[in-house]
């Protein structure tokens, strides 16, 4: 990790990169922003965000996690960015033994999902919850 970057932005920014993008990368008459959240029975939880944008080819969704790279002519007059933050949150995540993955959307848009391991507090503070007692 880059060590001038505040340790407490970091875990927040695997959150709001994907919201951000999601926004400033969609279409702007009609378009939709879906977020959702979900606790895995595996022991991981899961951050997913789907926006309504333009279409990109399945080939280059894995470009999209390299440093400095944006894609489409048309989205970099439009959007501010230096194409830093999909890496960004990618590193973040790894490094805190999740992972990040995107798919294009059907029609257009992106699907991000990000996958981190669940807090151990939050593990013991679901202990004497009816929800807990379920999953068990």
């Amino acid at each position: 990790m880059p060590g001038w970057l505040p340790s407490a932005w970091l875990p927040s920014s695997v959150g709001a990169e994907p919201g951000d993008n999601g926004v400033r990368h969609n279409v702007a008459a009609g378009g939709r922003l879906l977020v959702s959240t979900t606790s895995r029975g595996d022991g991981t939880v899961e951050l997913r965000v789907a926006n309504t944008g333009p279409v990109i080819p399945r080939y280059e969704v894995p470009s999209l996690f390299e440093p400095f790279h944006r894609y489409g002519g048309d989205r970099l007059a439009a959007a501010p960015g230096a194409g830093l933050g999909l890496s960004i949150v990618r590193a973040v995540a790894r490094a805190h033994g999740g992972d990040v993955r995107a798919v294009p959307g059907e029609g257009g848009g992106l699907v991000v999902t990000v996958t981190l391991p669940r807090a151990a507090a939050l593990d013991e503070e679901l202990a004497g919850t009816p929800e807990a007692a379920a999953r068990r």
